[in-house]
């Protein structure tokens, strides 16, 4: 695995799995993209994107925003909408209270982060993605299965995806 920064990785699929890899390479290693590719003599990469601090992260408007155009019931709607809308946070400090509105994030320890997640996840899951491209999520990781006749336009395919 190549480390580049920002919570993304090259793997390369050419050698056997570790066991130190994460359970989703380990998953993904026996992916029918992979196999397809590797017998039609395909080069394949695979990458995984890990989103670190995506709970605390997960900006209210995109998820509210995603939740008004999406197909749930209007009492689960209104729901998150009065969870997510207005929150403030206030710490005691010696010099008195401080109050700051809190705009991302998920509420703390609640069941429904991941589902405020996925909401997300599913934006990008339902992009239009090149017929070379796979791309799979398991919780707040990706992994993008890329396929190509030369080792050049993978990296150039790769390239492309991510951008």
């Amino acid at each position: 695995m190549l480390e580049i920064g920002l919570g993304l990785s090259w793997v390369f699929t050419s050698s056997p799995i570790q066991s130190t890899w994460p359970k989703a390479l380990f998953v993904i290693h026996r992916f029918k993209p992979i196999d397809f590719a590797r017998r039609d003599g395909k080069h394949v990469l695979v990458l995984s994107i890990d989103i670190k601090g995506v709970f605390d992260n997960l900006q209210h408007r995109a998820i509210l925003k995603t939740l008004d155009t999406s197909a749930c019931s209007s009492n689960i709607n209104r729901l998150f909408h009065s969870l997510l809308q207005n929150r403030k946070v206030t710490l005691l400090t010696p010099q008195g209270s401080a109050t700051k509105e809190q705009k991302k994030g998920c509420p703390q320890g609640s069941c429904s982060g991941p589902a405020l997640w996925n909401l997300i996840a599913n934006e990008i899951l339902n992009q239009v993605w090149s017929d070379n491209v796979h791309i799979q999520d398991f919780a707040d990781d990706f992994v993008l299965v890329i396929k190509a006749d030369a080792n050049k336009s993978l990296v150039e395919d790769t390239q492309s995806a991510i951008t």
